[in-house]
């Protein structure tokens, strides 16, 4: 299956020939498509230490929400690849914005990052991926890497 269209960076110029024509030159370049996450967490310190680990990787574009019903609005306008939902916040919970989300764009993929463990089951019915305890990071960023990682562009052999 081909990279989605918005992985491709397509340039059109028009030039001045020296003798008044209009030259029609192209250039497409295939550049690495950015998986899109975002963090839902009411705690501040959580998201920026989310960030933080994922700093170095520019294939990664890292967006916030600090409630359920700012990734809501969030989503609508520019769906996310990926999203990391905290369960416990004010306003919405993360299941319930887990519901949603998947009602407004089912293919927004879904990972609960949780402080407690039991809400599983919960947010698998919601449409959640995955699950992953928030003492657990390296888990969490390693399945974002793979993530991606699956995004890339067949290498050339």
């Amino acid at each position: 299956m081909p990279a989605p269209l918005s992985s491709w960076a397509v340039a059109r110029l028009k030039n001045r020939h020296p003798s008044g024509d209009l030259l029609d030159v192209s250039c497409v370049r295939l550049t690495r498509p950015l998986l899109h996450v975002l963090l839902v967490d009411d705690a501040p310190e959580l998201r920026v230490l989310l960030r933080a680990m994922l700093g170095d990787r520019a294939d990664v574009v890292v967006h916030e929400a600090d409630s359920g019903e700012d990734a809501l609005a969030l989503a609508a306008g520019s769906p996310p690849d990926l999203v990391v939902m905290d369960q416990n916040m004010m306003g919405m919970d993360g299941v319930t914005t887990t519901r949603e989300l998947k009602a407004l764009n089912d293919d927004i993929e879904v990972v609960a990052f949780t402080a407690v463990p039991g809400a599983e089951r919960d947010f698998a019915r919601a449409g959640a991926t995955a699950h992953f305890l928030k003492d657990r990071f390296n888990e969490l960023i390693a399945f974002i890497e793979q993530r991606a990682e699956a995004l890339a562009p067949p290498q050339a052999a």
